[in-house]
């Protein structure tokens, strides 16, 4: 379960970093999954990423070291919730690879540039994400849930204090 946030690093580094990693063809990381490796990279170290392509693998990817799958999960799970489902709805999942976890989107249906826009949105969703420090004596819990509640766009139901 992730529970320290020791591991969110600062967008600037992190653009910078994108902008010089060249893939293995020498080329720059394409453009249609650029802002998701930006924002994963915030949060996870990635591998290998493709924006998708008809003739190859029609859907967008990334690849993320399993020493990080809790935070994907969370990351994931915090995407995937943020609004109720409806009929259309790209999902991302994990599918583990032999030495990787790849991210990928899943949606019936969908075509490579709806699945393209979702990686672009899922991106930008991880870049201005912002969590809660952990809840220390001051800030208890209330604080940390309304973080939350903004960071998914949703309210968290309150419950009854117990006696």
């Amino acid at each position: 379960m992730v529970n320290k946030l020791d591991w969110l690093r600062n967008m600037v580094e992190v653009v910078k970093e994108v902008e010089e990693i060249e893939a293995n063809t020498g080329k720059k990381i394409e453009p249609e999954i650029k802002d998701l490796v930006i924002g994963l990279r915030r949060w996870v170290q990635t591998q290998f990423s493709c924006e998708g392509h008809p003739d190859k693998l029609p859907y967008p990817w990334v690849d993320v070291s399993p020493e990080d799958e809790d935070k994907l999960v969370f990351l994931c799970s915090l995407y995937n919730t943020r609004q109720r489902p409806f009929p259309g709805m790209i999902f991302w999942a994990i599918q583990p690879m032999s030495k990787y976890l790849r991210l990928l989107p899943i949606a019936k249906d969908a075509s490579l540039t709806q699945l393209q826009d979702s990686a672009v949105d899922f991106g930008k969703f991880l870049q201005k994400l912002r969590l809660p420090e952990p809840p220390t004596k001051e800030t208890q819990i209330l604080e940390p849930i309304a973080s939350i509640e903004e960071a998914i766009g949703q309210r968290i139901p309150k419950r009854k204090a117990l006696p």
